[in-house]
């Protein structure tokens, strides 16, 4: 749960990598003092974090990253309409005459 925490803190409250790196010794502590306790122990805390971890990094950008400091500084923005757009001066001229009456040159188009 101290892993955890910490990863958590290190997304709110960029610190430089400082509280991802005790959020990972405190992961693999964990890991390695299940491994301690039985085999077993181990191998379910070692696959239940690899689910979590990957669980958590496929879900988190979409849901909460965008407006953190980090997700901000990470995560890519969509682009405007102006951004996609080409700046073309016919479609401008053209944008232009929208709403406006015009005559024909054809006198059957009047």
């Amino acid at each position: 749960m101290l892993g955890s925490g910490l990863a958590l803190l290190e997304v709110f409250f960029p610190s430089a990598g400082i509280l991802a790196f005790l959020a990972i010794s405190a992961l693999l502590a964990a890991v390695v003092m299940a491994f301690y306790q039985s085999t077993s122990l181990g191998i379910v805390f070692a696959v239940g974090g690899a689910r979590r971890a990957d669980r958590d990094a496929s879900c988190w950008p979409s849901s909460t990253g965008r407006n953190t400091a980090m997700g901000k500084r990470v995560l890519l923005m969509a682009p405007t309409s102006e951004d996609v757009l080409p700046d073309d001066p016919e479609k401008g001229r053209l944008k232009s005459l929208i709403g406006r009456t015009g005559r024909g040159k054809e006198p059957n188009c009047s």
